[in-house]
């Protein structure tokens, strides 16, 4: 993700990305700039015994 895409000092937008985590382990980012977000679950691993 690319919060801002200007090159740098061309605008002062100050475009912001936001990660945010649960207690499960789980984790969601968001870009301040288009208001896209994505989260990502808690990975299952299989017990290796």
């Amino acid at each position: 993700m690319i919060a801002n895409l200007d090159a740098a000092g061309a605008s002062d937008a100050g475009h912001w990305i936001k990660a945010t985590a649960a207690s499960d382990g789980s984790f969601m980012i968001m870009n301040g700039r288009n208001g896209f977000s994505r989260t990502y679950e808690t990975p299952v691993f299989q017990d290796r015994r």
